[in-house]
């Protein structure tokens, strides 16, 4: 199941540093891999009033369960962070790297 693929994925690539907003695909990653550095790029150039969780789906083309599962494990691991909107709508944005 690809759920189970993005749960091992992304911890995984954020420690060999492959994780990282990307439009590009690399020949050499997943396609789990690729979708999920699309996403982060999607979540940066959202900028600072960050992107719904429909806004995400929407530009993703992902299945609503799917991008949620991606959406989880980038703020499991320290990438997203997540805020609530009044009509209980998620927001999620992309955290920058501290220099």
């Amino acid at each position: 199941m690809q759920t189970e693929r993005i749960i091992v994925i992304i911890p995984e690539a954020l420690r060999q540093g492959f994780l990282k907003p990307s439009r590009e695909l690399n020949i050499c990653f997943t396609d789990s891999l690729n979708q999920a550095n699309f996403l982060l790029w999607i979540l940066q150039e959202g900028g600072s009033n960050g992107l719904s969780t429909s806004q995400m789906v929407h530009r993703s083309g992902l299945n609503d369960n799917t991008c949620k599962c991606y959406l989880r494990e980038f703020v499991k691991v320290g990438l997203v962070k997540k805020e609530k909107e009044h009509h209980s709508e998620a927001v999620w944005f992309y955290k920058e790297k501290s220099r």
